[in-house]
């Protein structure tokens, strides 16, 4: 059992087997220095031979060693300290973040009030995966809080740095609702809204832009997407990736929800004056190979001033 949450749920069982293992041992060897059958020297060999394996796995196991392995530890006092609201659900998306905090929770009585889940708790669909468990979580009227930072999930959920590593779940992420000059942006994929931080900006500016898609079918794990930024005259001048993340990548877009996409591009310094277009495009890129989804689309239109 290589899962790191399996090996430790175990470790009372090897424990125990070690214990019965070597009472074994020693009845064997007992009974082989006593069998009447047998020469002392003989008996004695054979006596060595079994106590040479423990003494084998003992040796061969002593790299495997967790004496000093501190970060668990660490880790679940950095998110206690961080002091979550009382009756609070926390949310990760690795059991091994989760064990931890349960042995605090279980074994040493710190704060038993806080309700910690990963995916695949429970066989249900609402625990499969870490947004559908965040999801679920929203409906008790309880806090919600990530036990990690966890960035893809803002394309679903209103997202707020909390105290340490935690971060507070604030409800469903408002989705843009801005009409784009063209929606079809791949067969199982439209954008029904788009909302930029300024419509007028200037050279060197940071623009963000708030992206709603909506999938219609089951996308692929690497769908990634790039956001254009193109003159009057059709040339490209400024371009930003969004590759899947591994927290929420697109084939955890449920058919009919829509996903909201945020992202940040810099006006290059030398941008004149003018009315600029924003487009984007899906794509697949699997090693070198590049594969377009769908078409590029455009987004809307925004104006580019003088620095004043």
């Amino acid at each position: 059992y290589a899962i790191g949450d399996v090996e430790v749920m175990f470790i009372p069982a090897w424990l125990a087997l070690t214990v019965l293992a070597f009472g074994g041992i020693a009845l064997v060897v007992r009974h082989l220095l006593i069998a009447p059958d047998l020469s002392a020297r003989v008996a004695l060999l054979l006596s060595l031979a079994l106590l040479l394996v423990p003494l084998r796995l003992q040796l061969g196991e002593m790299p495997l060693s967790r004496a000093g392995h501190e970060a668990p530890r660490a880790r679940v006092d950095e998110i206690l300290a961080a002091n979550p609201p009382p009756n609070a659900i926390l949310v990760t998306n690795d059991r091994d973040d989760l064990v931890p905090l349960w042995y605090a929770q279980f074994a040493e009585g710190q704060r038993p009030d806080l309700l910690v889940l990963a995916p695949l708790i429970t066989p249900a669909p609402e625990h499969r995966t870490v947004a559908a468990l965040v999801q679920w979580a929203l409906q008790w009227g309880r806090p919600v809080l990530l036990a990690k930072p966890m960035a893809g999930l803002e394309q679903r959920f209103d997202l707020h740095p909390h105290a340490g590593p935690l971060v507070a779940v604030q409800g469903p992420a408002a989705m843009p609702t801005e009409p784009p000059l063209q929606p079809d942006l791949a067969p199982a994929l439209s954008v029904i809204g788009w909302e930029p931080t300024a419509l007028r900006v200037q050279p060197g500016d940071l623009v963000t832009l708030s992206i709603a898609l909506l999938p219609n079918a089951p996308l692929h794990e690497k769908l990634s997407f790039s956001l254009q930024l193109f003159d009057a005259a059709g040339t490209p001048i400024a371009q930003a990736e969004f590759p899947p993340d591994p927290f929420y990548p697109p084939t955890e877009w449920p058919a009919g929800e829509p996903a909201r996409l945020l992202v940040s591009l810099v006006i290059p310094a030398e941008t004149a004056e003018g009315l600029y277009e924003w487009r984007l495009s899906s794509y697949l890129l699997e090693g070198e190979q590049f594969t377009a989804v769908g078409q590029q689309v455009r987004i809307g239109r925004f104006q580019v001033v003088g620095v004043e």
